[in-house]
């Protein structure tokens, strides 16, 4: 079981797997996490987009190459805390206790054999909207989802389809040629890169997605004197209805 809380708010989200804390279960359950919801009439809930920072343990999973090239796709800063300090990732544990006495102990008045992964998580995504929707956080006098919803619209980065963040593990920093038209392909689509400072004709250059501005994308070019990839974002080559 995965359980996360946004700091600010105190909006708890948590999802059941099959198979422990793989790489593969957090991120799925990243990805579940940044998607917005709906409830039981369809309608869309709060708490969802892509945070600017992931707060964790010193659990290998979150250090996995996998989902750091993840969280570095999606522009998501990764911290973890001192070994040690647990304390310091303190409302998580406060989000673990309160999902374990508000939904879990629940459990016991439930046949066993009509549960199953699909419909623990159904039922815990329930109790979810409930519980933010319902309960007032000690710390600012709002209901979880109250205080979600006075986030700036220019905070709120909207997550991309779950097929594009899916692929993003994949599909990162792949080598491209220029060519001269000074424009790189990628995944069928040219790319212009006359614009990026540094390159010439038959230079290599490194692409990936950018997922919160598709269909544009990341060009890296090492810097010259200090050997870092500065990354810049490309649009796609326009053309005209007679191409």
């Amino acid at each position: 079981r995965f359980v996360a809380v946004e700091h600010a708010s105190g909006c708890i989200a948590a999802r059941f797997y099959v198979g422990g804390e793989t790489t593969e279960n957090l991120l799925d359950f990243l990805m579940w996490l940044v998607t917005q919801r709906r409830g039981a009439g369809g309608e869309p809930m709060p708490f969802h987009g892509v945070p600017y920072m992931l707060y964790s343990d010193q659990g290998g999973m979150f250090k996995s190459g996998p989902v750091r090239s993840f969280c570095s796709a999606m522009e998501m800063r990764q911290q973890w805390h001192t070994p040690g300090n647990s304390r310091a990732t303190g409302s998580a544990e406060v989000a673990q206790n309160l999902f374990e006495r508000g939904f879990e102990s629940r459990l016991r008045f439930i046949d066993r054999a009509s549960l199953d992964v699909p419909t623990l998580n159904a039922m815990a995504e329930q109790w979810m909207h409930a519980f933010n929707g319902s309960k007032k956080h000690s710390r600012h006098g709002m209901t979880r989802y109250a205080a979600w919803a006075t986030i700036g619209t220019e905070h709120l980065r909207i997550a991309p389809s779950m097929e594009v963040m899916r692929s993003l593990p994949a599909s990162l920093a792949k080598s491209r040629t220029v060519n001269t038209n000074m424009q790189v392909s990628y995944e069928g689509t040219m790319y212009d890169v006359r614009y990026v400072p540094g390159i010439s004709p038959s230079d290599k250059v490194l692409v990936c997605v950018n997922p919160l501005a598709a269909p544009a994308v990341r060009v890296g070019v090492t810097d010259q004197d200090t050997g870092e990839i500065v990354w810049h974002q490309v649009q796609p080559v326009q053309e005209g209805f007679m191409g």
